[in-house]
């Protein structure tokens, strides 16, 4: 968006809906994601990853006329840019993940079967949050004895896992914080292998979490529909993301060697100097 779009945007914003009256959702200062349903921006406020403000305008009167007067093109067009808006939130995130994840990893040191063990015990625990998370939802909605069901579920679940953590107590891995780390694979955020229930069920129940889930429903929505952004482009993507990781390792290895190279040359110069020193004082030496 240019510098005079990004003004209009915001004059149109604080003008609110008497504004909008004159505004065409066809304008390139209105979001077309937030017309088609879902802006990214909006589900990531007043989360540890908010972007900020959408640089675009959210006028509900806008997104009206959308909704009454766009083409089937118009529909097409506007979900077609809200999935690829989409897609770079989420290639940032997946970004992100896949080096927390690495790092995890790399600092890890689990033999084959506590690494089994220690996922198991991962994959319950993610479980149940994501149970609790549910049965709350539902008892909100007041839908009790669907609630009450899938309680019971979480009862035999924090079962198994207990039982699972005595056995990988006794695997002898248990000791390090580092270990019981892991990225959530939807938000990216760090979970511990030993969260408390009420810890999980806010995770897999808050905000963020919830935000980069329905982002991840509707671009793969959008990508049946319509084709995806991420598969046409994705190989783009991943060969951009390889080669910005060989990049930044070629930097870290040229300024490795830089630092060495300095560091050879500095202990040159202190040979040449205490080599010049010392026939200096043989040479006083020969004289005297």
């Amino acid at each position: 968006m240019s510098a005079r779009d990004a003004m209009r945007a915001m004059m149109q914003e604080l003008m609110g809906d008497e504004g909008a009256q004159d505004i065409d959702f066809k304008d390139n200062t209105v979001c077309r994601a937030y017309c088609a349903g879902l802006c990214p921006y909006d589900l990531l406020q007043n989360t540890k990853v908010d972007k900020g403000k959408c640089p675009k305008v959210h006028n509900q009167t806008v997104k009206g006329k959308f909704e009454a007067d766009a083409t089937p093109a118009d529909r097409q067009t506007f979900e077609m840019e809200q999935r690829d808006t989409l897609n770079e939130f989420l290639a940032e995130n997946d970004r992100k993940l896949r080096r927390a994840q690495q790092r995890i990893d790399a600092e890890t040191a689990y033999d084959e079967a506590s690494a089994g063990k220690a996922k198991a015990v991962h994959d319950i625990a993610e479980d149940i949050g994501k149970k609790l998370a549910e049965v709350e939802r539902l008892g909100a909605e007041g839908k009790v004895d669907e609630s009450l069901k899938l309680n019971s579920e979480v009862e035999e679940l924090k079962q198994k896992r207990a039982e699972l953590e005595t056995e990988f107590k006794g695997s002898g891995t248990f000791g390090s914080s580092k270990q019981k780390l892991r990225v959530c694979e939807v938000c990216g955020a760090f979970l511990s292998m030993f969260d408390s229930d009420r810890r999980l069920a806010d995770h897999f129940g808050g905000k963020q979490h919830m935000g980069y889930l329905k982002m991840r429903e509707r671009a793969a929505e959008l990508s049946t529909k319509y084709g995806s952004s991420r598969s046409r482009g994705g190989d783009r993507d991943r060969d951009r993301d390889r080669r910005r990781d060989d990049r930044d390792d070629r930097d870290r290895d040229r300024d490795h060697e830089r630092s060495r190279s300095r560091d050879r040359d500095r202990d040159r110069r202190r040979d040449d100097r205490e080599g010049e020193r010392d026939r200096r004082r043989d040479d006083r030496d020969r004289y005297s």
